[in-house]
Protein backbone atom coordinates (compact mmCIF):
# COMPACT_ATOMS: atom_id res chain seq x y z
CA UNK A 1 0.00 0.00 0.00
CA UNK A 2 2.91 2.44 1.37
CA UNK A 3 4.32 1.85 -2.56
CA UNK A 4 1.22 2.43 -3.73
CA UNK A 5 0.96 5.42 -2.06
CA UNK A 6 4.02 6.88 -2.94
CA UNK A 7 3.49 5.95 -6.96
CA UNK A 8 6.14 3.49 -7.03
CA UNK A 9 5.08 0.69 -9.78
CA UNK A 10 8.39 -1.01 -10.14
CA UNK A 11 8.55 -2.00 -6.03
CA UNK A 12 4.85 -2.87 -6.62
CA UNK A 13 6.01 -5.01 -9.40
CA UNK A 14 8.96 -6.35 -6.82
CA UNK A 15 6.40 -7.23 -3.87
CA UNK A 16 3.89 -8.92 -6.10
CA UNK A 17 6.99 -10.75 -7.72
CA UNK A 18 7.42 -11.61 -3.67
CA UNK A 19 3.85 -12.68 -3.32
CA UNK A 20 3.18 -9.80 -1.06
CA UNK A 21 -0.75 -9.88 -0.57
CA UNK A 22 -2.51 -7.26 -2.80
CA UNK A 23 -5.59 -7.43 -0.89
CA UNK A 24 -4.03 -6.10 3.06
CA UNK A 25 -6.53 -3.27 4.38
CA UNK A 26 -5.10 0.12 5.55
CA UNK A 27 -6.57 0.90 8.81
CA UNK A 28 -9.30 2.44 6.60
CA UNK A 29 -10.04 -0.70 4.84
CA UNK A 30 -8.85 0.39 1.91
CA UNK A 31 -6.60 -2.02 -0.30
CA UNK A 32 -4.05 -0.29 -2.80
CA UNK A 33 -6.47 -0.78 -5.90
CA UNK A 34 -8.77 1.62 -4.04
CA UNK A 35 -5.39 3.93 -3.54
CA UNK A 36 -4.46 3.80 -6.89
CA UNK A 37 -8.50 4.77 -7.83
CA UNK A 38 -8.42 7.69 -5.94
CA UNK A 39 -5.22 8.60 -6.39
CA UNK A 40 -5.63 8.58 -10.09
CA UNK A 41 -2.16 5.89 -10.49
CA UNK A 42 -3.15 4.66 -13.59
CA UNK A 43 0.31 2.69 -14.02
CA UNK A 44 0.39 1.29 -10.38
CA UNK A 45 -3.79 0.64 -11.24
CA UNK A 46 -3.19 -1.36 -14.32
CA UNK A 47 0.20 -3.29 -12.59
CA UNK A 48 -2.43 -4.43 -9.80
CA UNK A 49 -5.36 -5.81 -12.04
CA UNK A 50 -2.61 -7.47 -15.20
CA UNK A 51 -1.55 -9.54 -11.57
CA UNK A 52 -5.14 -10.69 -10.41
CA UNK A 53 -6.27 -8.28 -8.15
CA UNK A 54 -10.31 -8.62 -8.69
CA UNK A 55 -11.25 -5.44 -10.31
CA UNK A 56 -14.42 -5.57 -8.57
CA UNK A 57 -13.06 -5.42 -4.85
CA UNK A 58 -14.80 -3.25 -2.39
CA UNK A 59 -13.62 -0.80 0.34
CA UNK A 60 -15.64 -0.61 3.38
CA UNK A 61 -18.64 1.72 2.07
CA UNK A 62 -19.22 -1.07 -0.98
CA UNK A 63 -17.21 1.47 -3.54
CA UNK A 64 -15.72 -0.99 -6.16
CA UNK A 65 -12.51 0.98 -8.45
CA UNK A 66 -15.13 2.20 -10.75
CA UNK A 67 -17.64 3.77 -8.69
CA UNK A 68 -14.48 5.41 -6.92
CA UNK A 69 -13.25 6.70 -10.11
CA UNK A 70 -16.60 8.26 -10.77
CA UNK A 71 -17.10 9.94 -6.95
CA UNK A 72 -13.51 11.14 -7.46
CA UNK A 73 -13.41 12.12 -11.30
CA UNK A 74 -10.39 10.11 -12.10
CA UNK A 75 -11.34 9.48 -15.62
CA UNK A 76 -7.97 8.00 -16.95
CA UNK A 77 -9.06 5.39 -14.34
CA UNK A 78 -12.19 5.45 -15.84
CA UNK A 79 -11.55 4.57 -18.76
CA UNK A 80 -9.04 1.82 -17.42
CA UNK A 81 -11.86 0.06 -15.92
CA UNK A 82 -14.23 0.31 -18.74
CA UNK A 83 -11.90 -0.98 -20.86
CA UNK A 84 -11.97 -4.55 -18.13
CA UNK A 85 -14.37 -7.13 -19.20
CA UNK A 86 -15.06 -8.55 -15.85
CA UNK A 87 -16.04 -5.04 -14.54
CA UNK A 88 -19.31 -4.84 -13.12
CA UNK A 89 -20.57 -1.98 -13.96
CA UNK A 90 -24.02 -2.25 -12.09
CA UNK A 91 -22.09 -3.07 -8.94
CA UNK A 92 -23.80 -0.80 -5.90
CA UNK A 93 -22.42 0.77 -3.11
CA UNK A 94 -23.77 0.22 0.51
CA UNK A 95 -26.15 3.00 -0.64
CA UNK A 96 -27.35 0.65 -3.55
CA UNK A 97 -26.04 3.69 -5.92
CA UNK A 98 -24.46 2.45 -9.05
CA UNK A 99 -21.77 4.22 -10.72
CA UNK A 100 -23.96 5.68 -12.88
CA UNK A 101 -26.50 7.31 -9.78
CA UNK A 102 -23.19 8.72 -9.15
CA UNK A 103 -22.06 9.74 -12.20
CA UNK A 104 -26.18 11.36 -13.19
CA UNK A 105 -25.20 13.29 -9.50
CA UNK A 106 -22.26 14.78 -10.33
CA UNK A 107 -22.58 15.31 -14.71
CA UNK A 108 -19.35 13.02 -14.90
CA UNK A 109 -18.84 10.26 -16.54
CA UNK A 110 -22.15 9.34 -17.65
CA UNK A 111 -21.73 8.60 -21.60
CA UNK A 112 -18.99 6.33 -20.80
CA UNK A 113 -20.76 4.49 -18.59
CA UNK A 114 -24.12 4.07 -20.71
CA UNK A 115 -21.64 2.93 -23.83
CA UNK A 116 -20.33 0.24 -21.36
CA UNK A 117 -23.74 -0.63 -20.77
CA UNK A 118 -24.99 0.87 -17.34
CA UNK A 119 -28.64 0.29 -16.47
CA UNK A 120 -30.32 3.62 -16.20
CA UNK A 121 -33.42 1.99 -14.11
CA UNK A 122 -32.02 0.99 -11.08
CA UNK A 123 -33.26 2.29 -7.98
CA UNK A 124 -30.69 3.63 -5.06
CA UNK A 125 -31.91 2.97 -1.79
CA UNK A 126 -33.70 5.93 -1.40
CA UNK A 127 -35.75 5.05 -4.22
CA UNK A 128 -34.33 7.52 -7.33
CA UNK A 129 -33.17 6.29 -10.28
CA UNK A 130 -30.39 8.27 -12.14
CA UNK A 131 -32.54 9.94 -14.29
CA UNK A 132 -34.30 11.67 -11.09
CA UNK A 133 -31.15 12.50 -9.67
CA UNK A 134 -30.44 14.60 -12.80
CA UNK A 135 -33.59 15.99 -12.25
CA UNK A 136 -33.33 17.18 -8.75
CA UNK A 137 -29.80 19.06 -10.38
CA UNK A 138 -31.37 20.10 -13.49
CA UNK A 139 -28.52 18.69 -15.16
CA UNK A 140 -30.30 18.73 -18.82
CA UNK A 141 -26.92 17.14 -20.73
CA UNK A 142 -27.44 14.14 -18.50
CA UNK A 143 -31.01 13.43 -19.22
CA UNK A 144 -30.71 13.54 -22.91
CA UNK A 145 -28.01 10.91 -22.39
CA UNK A 146 -30.24 9.23 -19.95
CA UNK A 147 -33.35 9.47 -22.19
CA UNK A 148 -31.52 8.17 -25.74
CA UNK A 149 -30.27 5.08 -23.45
CA UNK A 150 -33.57 3.21 -23.06
CA UNK A 151 -34.10 5.25 -19.59
CA UNK A 152 -37.82 4.78 -18.63
CA UNK A 153 -38.85 8.05 -18.36
CA UNK A 154 -41.96 7.05 -16.34
CA UNK A 155 -40.77 5.41 -13.70
CA UNK A 156 -42.18 6.20 -10.56
CA UNK A 157 -39.76 6.52 -7.51
CA UNK A 158 -40.16 3.30 -5.35
CA UNK A 159 -40.59 5.78 -2.18
CA UNK A 160 -44.30 6.15 -0.97
CA UNK A 161 -44.42 9.60 -3.03
CA UNK A 162 -44.60 7.55 -6.27
CA UNK A 163 -42.99 10.77 -8.01
CA UNK A 164 -41.16 10.87 -11.35
CA UNK A 165 -38.59 12.84 -12.74
CA UNK A 166 -40.82 14.68 -14.60
CA UNK A 167 -42.38 15.99 -11.25
CA UNK A 168 -39.53 16.73 -10.21
CA UNK A 169 -38.54 18.76 -13.46
CA UNK A 170 -42.01 20.84 -13.16
CA UNK A 171 -40.88 21.40 -8.94
CA UNK A 172 -37.88 22.89 -9.86
CA UNK A 173 -39.03 24.61 -13.29
CA UNK A 174 -36.21 22.37 -15.79
CA UNK A 175 -38.31 22.23 -18.69
CA UNK A 176 -35.67 22.53 -20.86
CA UNK A 177 -35.65 18.97 -21.10
CA UNK A 178 -38.62 18.17 -22.34
CA UNK A 179 -38.59 17.92 -25.33
CA UNK A 180 -36.08 14.70 -24.75
CA UNK A 181 -38.14 13.12 -22.30
CA UNK A 182 -41.31 13.46 -24.83
CA UNK A 183 -39.34 11.38 -27.63
CA UNK A 184 -38.33 8.54 -24.98
CA UNK A 185 -42.12 8.11 -23.81
CA UNK A 186 -42.80 10.56 -21.25
CA UNK A 187 -46.41 10.91 -20.24
CA UNK A 188 -46.60 14.68 -18.87
CA UNK A 189 -49.83 13.74 -17.28
CA UNK A 190 -48.85 11.60 -14.83
CA UNK A 191 -49.98 11.21 -11.32
CA UNK A 192 -47.73 10.39 -8.17
CA UNK A 193 -49.38 8.99 -5.10
CA UNK A 194 -51.50 12.22 -3.93
CA UNK A 195 -52.75 12.40 -8.42
CA UNK A 196 -51.27 15.12 -8.69
CA UNK A 197 -49.50 15.95 -12.15
CA UNK A 198 -45.86 17.69 -13.20
CA UNK A 199 -48.29 20.73 -13.45
CA UNK A 200 -50.06 21.07 -10.24
CA UNK A 201 -46.09 20.97 -9.17
CA UNK A 202 -44.77 23.62 -11.23
CA UNK A 203 -47.81 25.53 -10.38
CA UNK A 204 -47.46 24.78 -6.27
CA UNK A 205 -43.59 26.32 -6.57
CA UNK A 206 -44.60 29.02 -8.72
CA UNK A 207 -43.10 27.90 -11.42
CA UNK A 208 -45.20 30.04 -13.73
CA UNK A 209 -42.65 30.03 -17.26
CA UNK A 210 -42.70 25.71 -16.55
CA UNK A 211 -46.64 26.02 -16.33
CA UNK A 212 -47.01 27.56 -19.67
CA UNK A 213 -44.50 25.25 -21.27
CA UNK A 214 -46.39 22.21 -20.14
CA UNK A 215 -49.38 23.73 -21.18
CA UNK A 216 -47.76 23.90 -24.64
CA UNK A 217 -46.15 20.55 -25.10
CA UNK A 218 -49.38 18.22 -23.67
CA UNK A 219 -51.17 17.72 -26.42
CA UNK A 220 -54.53 16.70 -25.30
CA UNK A 221 -54.18 19.90 -22.75
CA UNK A 222 -57.93 20.63 -24.05
CA UNK A 223 -59.72 17.38 -23.11
CA UNK A 224 -57.77 17.02 -19.45
CA UNK A 225 -59.63 16.86 -16.43
CA UNK A 226 -59.38 15.86 -13.06
CA UNK A 227 -59.48 11.96 -12.27
CA UNK A 228 -62.72 11.33 -10.41
CA UNK A 229 -60.99 10.23 -7.84
CA UNK A 230 -58.52 13.30 -6.94
CA UNK A 231 -59.36 15.04 -4.20
CA UNK A 232 -59.87 18.62 -4.47
CA UNK A 233 -56.54 19.84 -3.33
CA UNK A 234 -54.60 17.62 -5.93
CA UNK A 235 -56.71 19.95 -8.65
CA UNK A 236 -54.45 22.56 -10.99
CA UNK A 237 -57.25 24.83 -11.53
CA UNK A 238 -58.13 25.05 -7.45
CA UNK A 239 -54.91 25.29 -6.57
CA UNK A 240 -54.20 28.44 -9.40
CA UNK A 241 -57.53 29.85 -7.52
CA UNK A 242 -55.95 29.71 -4.15
CA UNK A 243 -52.77 31.20 -5.34
CA UNK A 244 -54.50 33.91 -7.39
CA UNK A 245 -52.71 32.83 -10.39
CA UNK A 246 -55.27 34.94 -12.88
CA UNK A 247 -52.91 34.62 -16.01
CA UNK A 248 -52.81 30.58 -15.62
CA UNK A 249 -56.40 31.01 -14.84
CA UNK A 250 -56.95 32.61 -17.88
CA UNK A 251 -54.82 30.14 -19.86
CA UNK A 252 -57.17 27.59 -18.61
CA UNK A 253 -59.86 29.35 -19.90
CA UNK A 254 -58.47 30.01 -23.53
CA UNK A 255 -57.26 26.27 -23.75
CA UNK A 256 -60.21 25.02 -22.24
CA UNK A 257 -58.14 22.86 -19.65
CA UNK A 258 -60.46 21.34 -17.11
CA UNK A 259 -63.56 23.35 -18.24
CA UNK A 260 -66.18 22.22 -15.31
CA UNK A 261 -63.55 22.99 -12.38
CA UNK A 262 -62.98 26.58 -14.13
CA UNK A 263 -67.11 26.97 -14.46
CA UNK A 264 -67.22 25.77 -10.92
CA UNK A 265 -64.27 27.91 -9.50
CA UNK A 266 -65.39 30.92 -11.37
CA UNK A 267 -69.31 30.77 -9.74
CA UNK A 268 -67.84 30.28 -6.70
CA UNK A 269 -64.98 32.00 -6.46
CA UNK A 270 -64.94 33.11 -2.61
CA UNK A 271 -64.21 29.40 -1.22
CA UNK A 272 -60.25 29.71 -2.75
CA UNK A 273 -59.52 32.83 -3.26
CA UNK A 274 -60.14 36.76 -1.74
CA UNK A 275 -57.85 38.17 -4.54
CA UNK A 276 -60.80 38.65 -6.99
CA UNK A 277 -64.14 41.19 -8.14
CA UNK A 278 -67.32 41.11 -9.49
CA UNK A 279 -65.95 42.31 -12.40
CA UNK A 280 -63.60 39.62 -12.68
CA UNK A 281 -65.86 37.31 -11.89
CA UNK A 282 -68.39 38.48 -14.96
CA UNK A 283 -65.87 39.36 -17.09
CA UNK A 284 -64.04 35.49 -17.31
CA UNK A 285 -67.50 34.04 -17.02
CA UNK A 286 -68.65 35.51 -19.92
CA UNK A 287 -65.04 34.60 -21.81
CA UNK A 288 -65.36 31.21 -21.01
CA UNK A 289 -69.10 30.82 -22.20
CA UNK A 290 -68.32 32.34 -25.84
CA UNK A 291 -68.32 29.66 -28.02
CA UNK A 292 -64.78 28.57 -29.64
CA UNK A 293 -63.78 30.19 -32.85
CA UNK A 294 -62.87 27.70 -36.13
CA UNK A 295 -59.16 28.80 -35.25
CA UNK A 296 -59.35 27.50 -31.80
CA UNK A 297 -61.06 24.31 -33.04
CA UNK A 298 -58.58 23.57 -35.42
CA UNK A 299 -55.94 24.59 -33.03
CA UNK A 300 -57.21 21.46 -30.39
CA UNK A 301 -58.45 18.69 -33.05
CA UNK A 302 -54.88 19.31 -34.92
CA UNK A 303 -52.84 18.74 -31.38
CA UNK A 304 -54.90 16.14 -30.39
CA UNK A 305 -54.04 14.21 -33.85
CA UNK A 306 -50.44 14.85 -33.82
CA UNK A 307 -50.74 13.26 -29.81
CA UNK A 308 -48.06 13.22 -27.65
CA UNK A 309 -44.87 14.04 -30.11
CA UNK A 310 -47.47 17.37 -31.31
CA UNK A 311 -44.92 19.71 -29.90
CA UNK A 312 -41.52 17.70 -32.02
CA UNK A 313 -43.60 17.58 -35.29
CA UNK A 314 -45.50 20.87 -35.53
CA UNK A 315 -42.55 22.51 -37.63
CA UNK A 316 -42.96 19.69 -40.11
CA UNK A 317 -46.61 20.64 -41.10
CA UNK A 318 -47.13 22.32 -44.68
CA UNK A 319 -48.81 25.68 -42.62
CA UNK A 320 -47.61 29.43 -42.39
CA UNK A 321 -45.43 30.38 -39.38
CA UNK A 322 -47.51 31.82 -37.49
CA UNK A 323 -50.40 29.23 -37.90
CA UNK A 324 -47.71 26.82 -36.43
CA UNK A 325 -47.03 29.49 -33.68
CA UNK A 326 -50.52 29.75 -32.76
CA UNK A 327 -51.04 25.88 -32.45
CA UNK A 328 -48.11 26.36 -29.79
CA UNK A 329 -50.34 28.68 -28.21
CA UNK A 330 -48.82 32.15 -29.29
CA UNK A 331 -52.02 34.39 -27.93
CA UNK A 332 -50.77 33.32 -24.14
CA UNK A 333 -48.31 36.20 -24.79
CA UNK A 334 -51.54 38.56 -25.10
CA UNK A 335 -52.92 37.73 -21.75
Amino acid sequence: MLATKENKPDIIKALIEAKCDCYISARSGNAAIHIAARKDLLQCFQILLDNGVDINTRDPEQNTPLIISVIKKKYLILEEVLSRPDCDVNATDCYGWTALHHAAHKATGVKQLLKAGANPNVYNDSGNTPLMLAAIEGFSKVIHLLTKANCDVNMKDSSSAQKTAMHIIALKGHTECIEDMLEAGLDLNILDNQYRTPLWYALNSGRFEAVESLLKYTSHVASYSCPTQAPETSCPVKLAFLKGAKKVIKQFILIGFDKDHIRYYIQNSDDVTADWTTVDQNDWFSFIQQPLTLLQISRIWIRHYLGRLFYLNVSKLPLPKSFQDFLLFSDFKNI
